[in-house]
Parts: C-alpha cells; structure tokens; sequence
C-alpha cells in the first residue's frame, strides 16, 4: 500500500494532518511509515512530503492543513523538545 491509498470501511475516513519537523532521514521515514499504518485502517493520514503542493510553502501547507482536517497530530520528538526548552 503506498502513501496515497486508503482502505476504506463503510463511513468516511477521518482525515488527519500529521504535523512534526524534519529532524533526519530516519525519523522523516518512521512518520511516513507511521502515517501509511494509519492510512491501512482508513484513516486519510496527510504529510507534507505527500500532499504539499508545487509552489506552496510549508506555513501555507500547514495553515490550510489545520482548517481543513479533521485531527491534527502534533509529533515532537526529543531533539525538538531540547530545540525549544533552549532557546
């Protein structure tokens, strides 16, 4: 199943935007990982590196995101809890 595909059940998916930041390779992968499970048990689960579109920047695509889903999922991992308890 690749990023784009739902499996869908009887009722409309619920969508979901997955908001986190770029750390590294490995974390970048383990979200998209995370978010094509989700998207298994019908859930329209929306990452940047999916759905952002050409010209769109990341505020742009997160802004609209949060207006239009229906969950937000903030994902901060430690690094980037270290980042803002620093500065």
């Amino acid at each position: 199943m690749s990023g784009s595909e739902i499996r869908h059940f009887d009722n409309p998916p619920i969508c979901v935007f997955i908001s986190y930041a770029w750390e590294n390779e490995e974390y970048s992968d383990w979200l998209a990982q995370l978010a094509v499970q989700f998207r298994e048990y019908g859930v329209n689960a929306r990452l940047d590196r999916w759905h952002l579109k050409d010209g769109q920047t990341i505020p742009e695509f997160m802004n609209s995101e949060v207006r239009q889903t229906d969950k937000v999922l903030v994902l901060c991992s430690f690094v980037l809890f270290i980042w803002y308890a620093t500065h």
